[in-house]
């Protein structure tokens, strides 16, 4: 009697763990902002490549805090 309940007790527990860490970590850190698109002229200067590659670059760094910040959530930190 005890074996099969234990089974369904594990079953709870990591459930509840499941849900306890996702309602912990906000939305806004489960998603990364949209990579940015050229939707400039057909003829790309070096300033216009500068200026995308700034913009990839923020969007890159921006992803990896928010990835830190459910890291240190979810190990507890």
């Amino acid at each position: 009697m005890i074996n099969q309940s234990l089974p369904a007790a594990s079953f709870v527990f990591i459930a509840l763990v499941i849900l306890s860490c996702s309602a912990t970590i906000p939305d806004a850190l489960l998603t990364c902002k949209d990579e940015p698109r050229y939707a400039g002229r057909l003829n790309v200067s070096v300033a216009d490549l500068l200026e995308f590659t700034d913009r990839v670059i923020v969007v890159g760094a921006d992803c990896r805090a928010r990835l830190k910040a459910v890291k240190k959530i979810v190990d507890g930190k």
